[in-house]
């Protein structure tokens, strides 16, 4: 669980993703809450018919939103050329 995570001195104030599967046990509403207190510029994305192991299960959906996050926070241009 989140809430068992250890503690930031400050909130990350950059870009950040966090991916779940939809139907994952262990997404817990209230562990969203602390995450976006955290990570204030995140985004959450959940994948439709994923559960814990979402990059397992969805591994097409996942590589989009992973792709589509890096294309938002850098330059496409520079992706390309790695």
């Amino acid at each position: 669980m989140v809430s068992d995570a250890v503690r930031l001195t400050q909130p990350y104030q950059g870009p950040s993703v966090f991916i779940a599967g939809a139907d994952s046990p262990f997404r817990i509403d209230q562990d969203e809450a602390l995450i976006q207190d955290w990570f204030p510029a995140m985004r959450m994305v959940s994948i439709p018919a994923a559960g814990h192991l979402v990059h397992m299960e969805q591994p097409d959906a996942f590589v989009r939103e992973v792709k589509r996050f890096l294309e938002e926070v850098y330059d496409s241009s520079q992706l390309s050329s790695r």
